[in-house]
């Protein structure tokens, strides 16, 4: 077993209790969450705020939960680099604040092209490759210990 790198993953719900999905701008149709490394000397809340501000334009959130147990999945081959097989992700609920708004043109990464807002069957139809599995664990998860929260 290889080393895996410290990610956050962050599930951003509407007042209304829909997902932000998110596409990729590298690869039309692929469709993700906001998420990203956690840097050295940095907690995974940090990560998270850093992460959504980066790639959603936006961090005004309220943190709804954080799962307690990261979930882990491995890149193919071609991915892993720089030592790593795969990633060690932490898993957030969180919420827009009303008055919020995702500003895809201030994100600093360009990481997507795209938004939308989608239920939890909708977003599990989307998920796909390499990182579908950790997703759907952690979606599952959020629906047990929540249930009524994310629209199913």
């Amino acid at each position: 077993t290889g080393v895996y790198r410290k990610n956050v993953a962050v599930f951003v719900l509407n007042s209304d209790g829909f997902i932000l999905a998110c596409e990729r701008a590298d690869v039309g149709g692929a469709w993700q969450l906001p998420q990203g490394g956690i840097e050295p000397g940095e907690s995974s809340i940090e990560a998270m705020y850093r992460e959504l501000h980066e790639e959603i334009g936006c961090r005004d959130v309220e943190i709804l939960h954080q799962l307690e147990e990261a979930i882990r999945y491995e890149w193919p081959p071609h991915l892993q680099d720089k030592g790593y097989v795969g990633q060690e992700q932490v898993y957030f609920l969180v919420r827009l604040l009303p008055e919020a708004a995702i500003d895809l043109v201030n994100a600093e990464s360009g990481e997507f092209q795209s938004v939308e807002w989608v239920n939890a069957a909708e977003f599990s139809a989307r998920a796909g490759g390499f990182k579908r599995e950790a997703y759907l664990e952690a979606l599952k998860r959020l629906l047990d210990a929540f249930p009524g929260t994310i629209q199913e």
